[in-house]
């Protein structure tokens, strides 16, 4: 019974284990994103964006603002961005910058707000509006693209979240006597966020070895006899974890909606973002003496965002009788103190909820900000 839950552990850890390098190792496809600038009167610049498959795309089908999404697009370190801003004049080159910036670990408290320059951009117009000046738009976009009257730029934004990147679309002007310039004709940035392939999580688990979690003495019972007692090694009906989970489907980017998923209504369109929920987690207990007697391996399933459950296999070193000794065992052998006993490792199974620690420290700092005087939510 003994070697077949030993092999039963061992083989759920192994897979866990393995799931997690996968993984690691789990390449994810670009994505392009398009973003198209086009001269306005009124506002400076009229911002829109599409996202395609592919790099080689019809550029009419880009700059027709039919299908198109107002305002900047949400930019992550797995993209390629396209920049197109229409009728500038002269552009010689587009050059790029990068700077950090500080992503927020929960999207509670993100603005999906770019930076963006005053003299270059203006706030993008809702919906109802882009709707309203549809056919304005697409007699210019078509007119533009006729006459090439549009500047492009790639920026290679991947692997480099964090960063805020700025594109500037330049000319140079010459001067007598002294170094060439660059003059800017067009500037403007976006926030690249950061894709994360592991998180580490912290909760309440409960464990079926709770109970076999037990210490051993001897002491006086009631006809003033020696007897072998056991009482519960800790007093507290669950254990708090300290897990790492794996996103071993794609990096995550914990600042976007969690993948959809409607196992009730709509799981055969869902059904993808359902089982990107679910993720493999390994683990020791955190708030314990020796953190590294306890050990947790299994699965876990993210219902709203920063919050888990989770479930699987505990490993956990206990105490044992040794030497014949028995629980109730009456001791009349004199000289005898105490028992003895042995340590191993006990296998059983766990359930509990965990939060993103990240999150959280996020979720306090606000709470913490909302109650200074003077306070606005963003």
């Amino acid at each position: 019974m003994l070697l077949r839950e030993n092999f039963r552990t061992t083989l759920i850890c192994l897979t866990v284990l393995l799931g997690m390098v996968q993984g690691g190792c789990a390449e994810t496809k670009e994505n392009h994103k398009w973003i198209v600038y086009e001269k306005d009167r009124a506002s400076g610049y009229l911002i829109r964006h599409k996202a395609t498959a592919e790099p080689n795309t019809d550029l009419s089908k880009i700059v027709d603002p039919n299908g198109a999404t107002p305002g900047k697009p949400i930019v992550d370190e797995n993209d390629q961005i396209h920049v197109l801003v229409t009728e500038l004049q002269e552009v010689e080159r587009c050059k790029t910058k990068e700077t950090d910036f500080k992503q927020p670990p929960a999207s509670r408290v993100y603005s999906t707000a770019g930076a963006a320059k005053a003299a270059s951009t203006a706030a993008a117009k809702d919906a109802s509006v882009a709707s309203a000046e549809a056919e304005k738009q697409t007699t210019t976009a078509a007119a533009a693209e006729k006459e090439n009257k549009f500047s492009s730029c790639l920026v290679d934004v991947r692997d480099r979240g964090g960063k805020e990147i700025t594109y500037q679309f330049v000319k140079t002007e010459k001067k007598v006597g002294s170094e060439d310039k660059e003059r800017a004709l067009f500037e403007d940035s976006v926030q690249v966020r950061e894709l994360y392939r592991f998180r580490i999580m912290a909760g309440p688990v409960f464990s079926t070895l709770q109970k076999k979690h037990k210490k051993y003495s001897l002491q006086t019972n009631s006809a003033g006899q020696k007897e072998v007692v056991a009482t519960a090694a800790s007093d507290t009906p669950a254990n708090f974890a300290l897990l790492l989970k794996a996103y071993i489907w794609e990096r995550r980017d914990v600042l976007a909606d969690l993948p959809e998923c409607s196992p009730f209504s709509n799981f055969e369109k869902t059904k993808r973002g359902c089982l990107q929920r679910f993720n493999p987690v390994i683990g020791i207990n955190f708030l314990n003496p020796n953190p590294l007697q306890n050990f947790y391996a299994g699965v876990s399933f993210e219902p709203v965002q920063g919050v888990d459950i989770v479930g699987g296999v505990h490993c956990a070193k206990t105490q044992q009788l040794a030497d014949g000794f028995s629980q109730g065992q009456v001791i009349t052998t004199p000289g005898v103190t105490d028992v003895a006993k042995k340590d191993r490792f006990n296998n059983g199974w766990f359930v509990g909820v965990t939060v993103d620690v990240g999150v959280v420290g996020t979720w306090f700092g606000k709470v913490y900000d909302a109650a200074k005087p003077g306070f606005v939510n963003p």
